[in-house]
């Protein structure tokens, strides 16, 4: 199974000045780039603001862009086939950022 997990920091003047909706939107245009680039069964983008650990769970917003929004059924799928893909999308409100 082909699962990536990739970790993306955004300057915190940009990302407090963003919408959910533009979150939501940034996320899946990473996910969709990636999945562009690379055969895979599921991507996972992490979302932090500059200077965030990045080595724990996201502080903005997490993206699973796998078969059925589940990272579970990645094994069901051949690499590259993205037709059940779909995207189950997390967004920390300000007071957990």
């Amino acid at each position: 199974t082909r699962e990536s997990r990739l970790r993306v920091t955004v300057p915190k003047q940009i990302i407090s000045s963003m919408s959910d909706a533009e979150i939501t939107d940034l996320l899946k245009f990473i996910a969709n780039e990636y999945s562009n680039a690379h055969r895979m069964n599921a991507v996972v983008v992490f979302l932090y603001a500059d200077g965030d650990d990045t080595t724990g769970d996201f502080t903005i917003a997490s993206c699973t862009y796998a078969p059925y929004a589940d990272i579970d059924k990645a094994e069901e799928v051949k690499a590259g086939d993205y037709e059940t893909f779909d995207y189950a999308i997390t967004i920390n409100s300000p007071t957990e950022q």
